[in-house]
């Protein structure tokens, strides 16, 4: 399945604000790309990275367990797992979760990897069946923070008390692609909040997209709220060089996250940002000649080393030659 994000959920009865979201992993699949059933099956690693940060209970409730991977590292680990699934795949026992009324008597966690497509009504009947202080652990998309119906149905009662993030890939049954970016336009007030609460599990990074000088605006905007609401990690920027940019646009955008990442290592001030230049391939053409000064400002931009002492024009990615050449 494809995940980004881990919803770990206390119940909470009286309203205290005590759900818990981890978020660790995202996919990027097309509706016609997508599994049968919306099935993708989780990397049992994953449960060995929660573990490291939330004490699991004893027992747990895997509801849609597909071949059984998270519930098989469960038991490795010496945890009794009720196991079941809607699809006969082998493992565990055949139920529909929806039409489940109450949990075993001795369990009081839920965890699982639901088909995403029915993610909030998984949410929405885990908290249903847990009692109060109940814990529910799900793998979801990091976007499964955004939209008005969740705000709605899940976070205005029951908002994330914590959220936990892979910073790297998390392989999934379908290769999902887990380094996606986020929109830096779609960071609200809110949701900064709820992101700005995240905890990652490996590098304390927040990634967007960057690959118009007009996003440079959106991205400083988006960056400047989770500052403001508590986030101390860094930003990764991916940023696209080539397609509509050409040279003078592509340097002036890569070199104003330069500016700012040398503004704050000298004041201490504020969060780095570091972009990461990926040369503009045709999309529509397996032929495509990726420019020499796209390679060169790629190869500049991703060493942070380089990036960090010298301007790119000052660079010199082979022997008697500088990038200065390229603006003349």
């Amino acid at each position: 399945m494809n995940h980004i994000k881990k919803c770990v959920m206390k119940r909470d009865l009286t309203g205290n604000q005590v759900s818990l979201f981890k978020i660790i992993g995202a996919s990027n699949h097309t509706e016609e790309e997508r599994e049968a059933n919306d099935y993708y099956a989780t990397d049992p690693r994953a449960i060995d990275c929660l573990k490291q940060r939330v004490d699991l209970p004893h027992v747990i409730l895997e509801p849609s367990c597909g071949a059984g991977h998270l519930s098989k590292r469960l038991e490795e680990l010496g945890h009794k797992v009720y196991s079941y699934d809607k699809i006969d795949r082998g493992y565990g026992e055949v139920q529909d979760y929806f039409f489940r009324e109450t949990m075993p008597d001795d369990c009081s966690c839920i965890l699982t990897n639901p088909p995403y497509k029915y993610a909030m009504e998984f949410v929405l009947k885990s908290l249903e069946l847990l009692p109060t202080g109940g814990i529910c652990c799900m793998f979801l998309k990091t976007t499964f923070l955004e939209g008005k119906t969740r705000w709605e149905k899940i976070y205005r009662t029951q908002p994330p008390f914590k959220v936990l993030q892979f910073s790297c890939r998390t392989t999934c049954a379908k290769n999902g692609d887990f380094n996606q970016a986020l929109d830096a336009r779609l960071v609200t007030d809110k949701f900064a909040q709820l992101l700005a609460k995240v905890k990652w599990l490996e590098n304390n990074r927040i990634r967007f997209g960057c690959d118009t000088h007009k996003q440079i605006e959106d991205c400083e905007r988006a960056i400047e709220l989770l500052e403001h609401y508590g986030f101390r990690g860094e930003f990764f920027l991916y940023t696209m060089i080539g397609g509509m940019g050409d040279l003078q646009e592509c340097y002036s955008r890569i070199n104003h996250w330069r500016q700012r990442m040398l503004d704050a290592r000298e004041h201490h001030n504020r969060c780095y940002t570091y972009p990461y230049a990926q040369p503009y391939r045709d999309p529509f053409s397996s032929h495509h000649d990726i420019p020499q000064w796209q390679k060169d400002l790629a190869q500049y931009t991703n060493k942070k080393q380089t990036f960090a002492s010298c301007d790119f024009k000052e660079f010199s990615p082979r022997k008697g030659f500088k990038c200065k050449e390229y603006f003349y």
